[in-house]
């Protein structure tokens, strides 16, 4: 064994205390104090053992409502004098998409003076046989034929006119094309010099209201004993992270796809503020209450505290100082979220204002 000279022995000894002096004091100085002012700021709860159900996670994507979307059609062939709207444009029922300039729009105001011709003729020869039946030249039969004529002209005329009003044609062979619904533009396949053919049969505007939209998942074979009707289910998307919607299966469409052996699921969510759009990759996260439940270390959801792609609480010690733990989260079942790593059963925590803590401990 050799020999440790005295000196060199002191020398680590007091290495390795002020090592460790070092870091009780950075440790102390990373906790804040509880103190009567910021006791009513806060909350504290306890990390419990709970019985939790497992999730099932599926991905899933935001699609419209199909009863919500109306496809648009030209009423004639003709070229595309102007557009109205545009794509993602909201439309109320009734406003302009689109003035089309139609050959056949103008057959429709030919047969409309023509129309008009006739039943000045047919006037003129009422009036004509009126008088002379008044004077007893013709018979009361030629007055009915005359009246029979007249009404055919005014019905034609008020045919013709009903057709003009529901096409919205107006001079200069021009119709207008109007939205039925009220609701955003989702598809646009039509632009200014375009031409129709009166044959055509694709659609030029799609419209859809959006405060209303649905969210499709795909279900493996495997997992589909964990699928039931009206099961809840939380719904996520990454455009907004710190945002999650409640919602429950609506429809299981009991119906495998050959290719992806996947059997889909719906969700409906309100969209009232329109964040959610149709397109959207969806995290679709439900739970079968049926299901054997698990015990896990829960905490409330909303005391973590996500800071540079970690998951922190603001930890009690002592029942009087604050310490930042770093947590793992296995998962989310409604308000709780269940602790793999870092927190123990009936440790404290902040579950109220714990970012004013945790900001006031990082700032030091």
């Amino acid at each position: 064994m050799k020999y440790i000279p005295h000196s060199l022995f002191v020398f680590f000894a007091f290495a390795f205390f002020s090592c460790k002096q070092n870091q009780q004091m950075e440790q102390q100085e990373h906790r804040l104090t509880l103190t009567d002012s910021l006791q009513q700021l806060i909350s504290i709860d306890t990390a419990k053992i709970r019985s939790i159900s497992t999730p099932l996670n599926l991905s899933g994507q935001i699609t419209f409502v199909q009863d919500k979307v109306v496809e648009v059609f030209p009423l004639f062939g003709g070229n595309v004098v102007e557009v109205h709207a545009e794509l993602g444009d909201y439309v109320e029922k009734g406003s302009l998409l689109a003035t089309i300039r139609s050959s056949e729009v103008a057959d429709f105001q030919q047969q409309e003076v023509e129309i008009m011709t006739n039943l000045e003729v047919a006037q003129k020869n009422f009036d004509v046989a009126t008088d002379m039946a008044s004077s007893g030249l013709s018979s009361q039969r030629e007055v009915l034929v005359a009246q029979k004529e007249l009404d055919n002209a005014n019905a034609q005329l008020k045919k013709i006119r009903e057709i003009i009003s529901i096409y919205n044609i107006s001079d200069n062979s021009l119709y207008s094309l109007k939205s039925p619904v009220s609701g955003f533009v989702v598809q646009k396949n039509i632009n200014r010099e375009m031409q129709f053919r009166s044959d055509n049969n694709t659609e030029i505007f799609t419209i859809s209201g959006l405060d209303e939209v649905w969210v499709t998942a795909n279900v493996y074979e495997s997992d589909i004993s964990k699928i039931k009707l009206h099961n809840p289910a939380q719904i996520r998307v990454s455009a907004f992270p710190n945002d999650f919607w409640d919602t429950r299966i609506e429809k299981i469409y009991n119906v495998i796809n050959p290719e992806s052996k996947t059997m889909t699921i719906q969700m409906n969510l309100s969209n009232p503020d329109y964040k959610l759009k149709p397109g959207m990759f969806a995290q679709v996260q439900t739970v079968n209450a049926q299901l054997e439940s698990q015990q896990e270390i829960c905490i409330n959801k909303n005391a973590i505290i996500f800071d540079n792609n970690k998951q922190y609480v603001v930890a009690m010690i002592d029942n009087r100082d604050f310490e930042i733990k770093e947590i793992t989260t296995k998962t989310v079942s409604g308000d709780y979220a269940v602790i793999s790593a870092g927190l123990a059963e009936n440790e404290q925590i902040v579950n109220k204002n714990a970012l004013l803590i945790y900001t006031a401990i990082s700032a030091n």
